[in-house]
């Protein structure tokens, strides 16, 4: 084996190099913290032996040999090293095959313990039970071709006419099979007949040739992925997925299993499945993993405390509104604390839950606590009259930005004159309407009347916009000389 390095998936330790001529020469192929099924690339060299030990691998489980070959590339760090390559630079497996002697193929069996493979080339190794990855050792070491005993040699015939290393359909040796059954003999020949004189056939008229059927494309070639999901360690579940070669592979399923694992809840921790992977031109199947675990949960609680109007000597009065449970890390819902902002005859006071907040990685039940007062809202006149009441509120922060009332007649339309000044107001100041209460689709009072109660409050929900501010083009003033023209000599435009 040659000394410059590549890694085709599995974590590689690099070889250690030291005076002892076996250590020199020895890669490893699994070992406890292997994480894929296929090994790294090694090379056999002309008149060498590559010796493969297996340690603890169960009888009857086995090692699937592959012939591959190889392109260039960037050359990562590890064991193995294609013939040819330079220090330094790659080797990028393009094809792979099974490695078949005699129509059969190659595979080391655990009951072997050891076997030699003395034909040159390059290989990787394929475990054929990813289920035993880390469980057990596999070593390659290159040796010199003498004296190798020849039933551990992969090639190389047994007494029972076999060929060690090769695993054969049920009934089979190794060999090609012969046909037992000796040809027949050809018939005898029948006696010539005398040539007689015969009419000479008339020529008959030529065939017109038939059209030929299209040549069929060549249909394209088809490679398969295999993801497996593993929740606290626990693998869970396998996803397999086929398409063409150089395609790409479609994430729906796994992004769609992932979800069902996410809404369980479960987090994602890590996977080797990542964006814009492709079906690659394999003979085996491309694995991956994606490791999840049970998301840490937290809860909080809302309570409100009403204040009594000015004036008033009555206590406070406090109220649990509930209690919300969420995954740490997620944005804990607002449901509760916009429900109590649109109580009537009430107004807000403060609030030390001020959205968006998240759920904390936190033992100590967290609290939070919305304060609200009594207040005459909507006081009503003897002679019919009633007072509609209009606030302007910041969407992130509840602040008030405007709020007026006007007056009117119960059963009259509420005038808009002045909804529509403040709001023409706030918009030139920057802010956009997000949402507002007085319109014609206001379903507690369709028809924007006074009413006399809680429906003559009006709430409107202002957004501030954040215009980007480029100091290359700063805005140009106005010409209050010129509004349309630059007749103003420090004016830039």
């Amino acid at each position: 084996m040659s000394n410059c390095s590549i890694i085709t998936g599995k974590k590689v330790h690099a070889v250690s190099r030291s005076s002892n001529a076996e250590e020199t020469n020895r890669a490893v192929l699994f070992d406890s913290l292997s994480t894929n099924a296929v090994t790294h690339v090694v090379t056999v060299g002309e008149c060498k032996a590559l010796k493969i030990s297996t340690f603890a691998l169960p009888a009857g489980k086995k090692i699937l040999v592959h012939r591959v070959y190889l392109g260039g590339g960037v050359m990562p760090f590890g064991s193995g090293c294609a013939c040819g390559a330079d220090e330094g630079k790659s080797a990028i497996v393009q094809l792979s095959e099974p490695l078949r002697i005699r129509c059969c193929d190659v595979a080391i069996d655990g009951c072997a313990g050891m076997l030699f493979l003395t034909i040159p080339g390059d290989y990787v190794f394929e475990l054929e039970d990813k289920t035993l990855l880390g469980q057990f050792v596999a070593l390659a070491e290159e040796v010199e071709c003498c004296c190798l005993p020849e039933s551990t040699v992969i090639g190389s015939e047994i007494p029972t006419g076999g060929i060690v290393g090769v695993e054969c359909p049920k009934g089979g040796n190794g060999n090609v099979p012969k046909d037992p059954t000796p040809p027949s003999p050809p018939p005898p020949e029948k006696p010539k007949e005398p040539e007689t004189l015969r009419p000479q056939p008339q020529p008959q008229p030529q065939p017109q040739p038939q059209p030929q059927p299209e040549t069929p494309k060549p249909q394209p070639k088809r490679s398969k992925v295999e993801i497996e999901f593993f929740v606290d360690e626990a693998s869970v579940y396998k996803l397999n997925i086929d398409g063409e070669v150089g395609t790409k592979i479609p994430r729906d399923a796994f992004d769609a299993k992932i979800k069902e694992y996410l809404d369980q809840g479960k987090e994602l921790v890590t996977t080797t499945f990542v964006e814009d992977e492709t079906f690659l031109d394999l003979n085996y199947t491309k694995y991956y993993m994606a490791k999840l675990r049970t998301a840490k949960m937290s809860k909080v609680i809302f309570k409100r405390v009403i204040l009594p109007k000015e004036g008033s000597i009555a206590d406070p009065v406090t109220t649990t509104l509930g209690e919300v449970t969420g995954k740490v890390g997620d944005e804990i819902p607002r449901t509760i604390y916009d429900n109590q902002l649109k109580i009537g005859g009430y107004k807000f006071v403060s609030s030390d839950f001020i959205p968006p907040m998240y759920f904390a990685d936190t033992e100590t039940l967290k609290v939070y606590t919305i304060t609200l007062q009594e207040y005459d809202f909507n006081p009503v006149w003897e002679d019919g009259r009633a007072t509609a009441n209009f606030k302007f509120i910041k969407q992130d922060t509840r602040q008030i930005l405007k709020e007026f009332s006007v007056m009117g007649i119960i059963g009259k339309p509420v005038p808009r004159t002045r909804y529509d000044e403040v709001l023409l107001e706030l918009q030139n100041q920057g802010y956009t309407l997000v949402s507002t209460t007085f319109n014609s689709s206001n379903a507690s009072n369709p028809s924007n009347i006074f009413t006399g109660d809680s429906r003559d409050d009006f709430e409107i929900i202002m957004k501030e916009e954040v215009v980007p501010f480029d100091p290359n083009t700063p805005p140009r003033k106005p010409n209050p000389i010129a509004p349309d023209g630059p007749n103003d000599p420090m004016d830039p435009r």
